[in-house]
C-alpha cells in the first residue's frame, strides 16, 4: 500500500468552515452509510445502545438539510425510547474530470459527520482504510463542530456534532477496503464504508485514470471540489 500523502494542510484550509446549504450540487457522490455503534457509555444503558444498523443514503447532495434528514430518517426508524450512543455517517466526492483529477493528485474527498452524547468523544481521533495491505491514516483538511438544534434529535442520537473533511485516495476505493475511525473516547474501529462502492453509488468517471502514484493535492482544487460537492466555504 502507498503510504505518500499529503503534507499538512496550509493555514487556510485548517479552519472552522461556514455550511453552505447549496441549492444544486453535481450527484457525484457515493452513496452515505451510517453506521452506528453498539457500545454504550455514561448516561445510556446497554438496552438503549443495541442499535448498529448501516443505512444505505441516496445520491442527493450532501447538503445540511440532506444530513438533517438522514439523521431523521435514521432515529424514527428505531423502536420507541431507543437511543443511540454515536454514530458516523460518510459520503465520498470524487474528481469529477481527468483535469481535477490530476489537480487533486489521485485524492477524493471525504465528509465524516459524527454525533454523539458525550462531547469529549468529538473530534474523531482517528479515520483511516483498511484492507489486505495493511491501514493507512487518512490526512484530514478540516473541522467543523455543532450541536443539533432538534432536542428530539439530539435525546435519541445525542446533540454534539462534527463535520470533518478527509483526503481518500481513489485508488483505495477501487480494492475491497474499509473505512473505519476512533473516537476520541470510548469507542475505536468503528467501520463506516466498505469499497468498492455498489455499483447505483460509483459514481468515478469511467474516463478518468486512477493514479496510484498518489501526490500533493493543489488546495485550489480541494477548495472548490469541498464547495460544489459538500457546500463547504474555504473562504
Amino acid at each position: 500500500m502507498k503510504r505518500r500523502g499529503p503534507n499538512a494542510p496550509r493555514a487556510g484550509l485548517v479552519i472552522a468552515l461556514a455550511w453552505i446549504c447549496l441549492a444544486c450540487r453535481s450527484p457525484d457522490t457515493a452513496k452515505a452509510v451510517v453506521q452506528v455503534s453498539s457500545s454504550p457509555a455514561p448516561g445510556v444503558s446497554a438496552n438503549e445502545a443495541q442499535h448498529e444498523a448501516p443505512v444505505q443514503g441516496s445520491n442527493k447532495p450532501t447538503t445540511e438539510d440532506e444530513i438533517i434528514s438522514r439523521l431523521e430518517r435514521l432515529a424514527s426508524g428505531l423502536p420507541n425510547g431507543a437511543k443511540l450512543q454515536r454514530i458516523a455517517i460518510a459520503d465520498v466526492a470524487y474528481p469529477r474530470t481527468q483535469a481535477e483529477n490530476i489537480a487533486m493528485g489521485g485524492y477524493a474527498i471525504l465528509l465524516i459527520t459524527s454525533v454523539v452524547h458525550t462531547l469529549d468523544e468529538l473530534p474523531l481521533a482517528r479515520a483511516s482504510v483498511r484492507n489486505a495491505a495493511g491501514e493507512l491514516p487518512l490526512q484530514r483538511a478540516a473541522l467543523r463542530r455543532s450541536e443539533l438544534i432538534d432536542p428530539g434529535l439530539g435525546a435519541v442520537l445525542g446533540r454534539y456534532r462534527t463535520d470533518e473533511l478527509y483526503y481518500l485516495p481513489v485508488f483505495l476505493t477501487r480494492v475491497p477496503s474499509q473505512l473505519v475511525v476512533d473516537f476520541a473516547r470510548n469507542r475505536t474501529g468503528l467501520e463506516v464504508l466498505s469499497f468498492p462502492p455498489p455499483a447505483s453509488a460509483d459514481t468515478f468517471p469511467a474516463s478518468i485514470s486512477v493514479i496510484d502514484d498518489i501526490a500533493i493535492p493543489d488546495v485550489g482544487a480541494a477548495t472548490i471540489l469541498a464547495r460544489e460537492e459538500f457546500g463547504w466555504s474555504l473562504e
